[in-house]
């Protein structure tokens, strides 16, 4: 061991708790064939909910597809099937902070049987003793009060930065030099120069930086994509969504991370960026390759700035193909957190909450470019089917003693899962379902929103 490992352990507060329940066997023949037969009746449900045409719409509508076979492997609690080596140890995750997204991480980490080795927290007042508490709840080995003990432990191969915004760039950069992958919490960072530079080290020393949209791995997001892949409701033309709430101020307003602009707070960088995500994600959905070039995207914003912060902001993002999306967000006010992604003659309707989707349900009408006379009664096209989707997450673990801090914060397996396999293959350094180039775009797309509303203009760095 190395003087700094050796450092790193001495400062590490001593195991509390025992051991964690043994991990489930996610690499057992019961258990592929327990997911094998679990997808299958997935997609046997979602065909039976589909209600086929009639004869006179399916004339209408000859390519009319059936629900999509997703690509996920789920064992019989729901949990994901890891692809891993066998003939070497667990790679193990670190935790950076221990606040509330943190405890969700980890409960879904410890959950799937990942390795969850140590927690630091250095920012957060009573550190050490909030690192040492976290690190009891999940049984974790080690729990350290400074961010270079935990970048120093070889025992950590992959870390998630759960910190506050303004502080995910500095953190980024620092275990990305130490050689650890990086799950970052979003947004990423504020600026396109702090994205650039860490997609240049992690693409220089091969490892992982992935910005956790966490959305994006969900089931229900993998079936809704797929759904608007195939063409069922035709050409995507429009998307709207709207996540919303009225936030509870912090009675220390310097540790306000919605409402304090030194922390990098307000509506867009906490809700508005899923938004993006979701324009992202569809509105260049019907071209043949996904379009990152900023300058094929359009945004326009307005917005409520109090303390330096966007309260409430509504934004329009235009795509060069023709498809726009019209979002709004806010701290002030309620809402329902549902996404509607519109074709031409069909919508996927994602259900609240939409960050973490549960259920989706796609309605499609026969097309009317089809037709040479008008329906009656006048005018809109006539139903032809409706077909909906519904996932289960697996059980939070109870011998934590802990609870959700979020909706469907169990979720966090799926990316999780994909994350950690992605370490074991030498030729991934990316995950598919969002390359750096996305990120990247995703940044982009964020800050021009906060240009428009008139915050943050002139910070660099972050």
């Amino acid at each position: 061991m190395d003087a700094a490992a050796a450092a790193a352990a001495a400062r590490a507060e001593p195991l509390l708790g025992g051991s964690p329940p043994t991990p489930r066997a996610l690499l057992s023949p019961r258990a592929r064939l327990l997911a094998l037969l679990a997808t299958s009746l997935t997609v046997l449900l979602s065909l039976a909910a589909f209600r086929a045409p009639s004869a006179a719409a399916a004339a209408t509508l000859p390519s009319l597809l059936p629900p999509p076979l997703l690509d996920q492997r789920l064992d019989e609690e729901g949990w994901p099937i890891i692809d891993r080596p066998t003939d070497r140890p667990r790679a193990c995750w670190g935790i950076v902070s221990a606040g509330r997204i943190a405890h969700d991480f980890t409960a879904a980490a410890v959950g799937m049987g990942a390795c969850v080795h140590a927690v630091a927290a250095a920012q957060l007042p009573a550190a050490r003793a909030r690192a040492a508490a976290f690190a009891a709840a999940f049984r974790l080995p080690r729990a350290y009060d400074s961010y270079a003990a935990l970048a120093a432990d070889p025992n950590v191969s992959m870390v998630y930065v759960a910190a506050v915004n303004v502080a995910h760039a500095r953190l980024a950069r620092f275990f990305l030099l130490h050689g650890k992958h990086v799950l970052l919490e979003k947004p990423a960072t504020l600026t396109l120069g702090a994205f650039d530079e860490l997609a240049a080290i992690a693409r220089a020393r091969r490892l992982l930086l992935v910005t956790n949209f966490w959305t994006r791995w969900f089931p229900t997001m993998r079936w809704a994509r797929a759904i608007v892949h195939s063409g069922m409701i035709g050409r995507v033309v429009h998307v709207a969504g709207d996540m919303a709430f009225q936030a509870v101020r912090h009675h220390d307003g310097a540790l306000d991370r919605f409402f304090n602009a030194s922390l990098l707070g307000g509506a867009t960088l906490d809700m508005g960026s899923y938004l993006c995500m979701y324009a992202s994600t569809f509105l260049d959905a019907s071209l043949e390759v996904e379009d990152y070039a900023l300058d094929n995207w359009s945004v326009q914003a307005e917005g409520v700035v109090e303390g330096g912060v966007d309260t409430e902001t509504a934004f329009l993002i235009g795509h060069v193909g023709g498809a726009h999306a019209a979002m709004g967000t806010s701290l002030k006010r309620a809402s329902d957190f549902a996404v509607r992604v519109m074709g031409t003659h069909g919508m996927v309707h994602i259900l609240g909450v939409a960050i973490s989707p549960l259920a989706a349900e796609v309605t499609v009408y026969a097309d009317a470019s089809l037709r040479t006379e008008s329906p009656r009664p006048c005018c809109g096209m006539p139903l032809v089917s409706t077909t909906s989707f519904k996932s289960v997450l697996p059980p939070y673990p109870a011998w934590t003693g802990e609870s959700e801090q979020y909706p469907h914060a169990m979720g966090m397996v799926y990316v999780a899962a994909a994350f950690e396999e992605c370490m074991y293959d030498p030729d991934c350094t990316e995950l598919p379902e969002l390359p750096l180039e996305e990120q990247r775009l995703l940044v982009q797309l964020a800050w021009k929103v906060l240009d428009r509303v008139g915050v943050y203009k002139g910070v660099q760095g972050v």
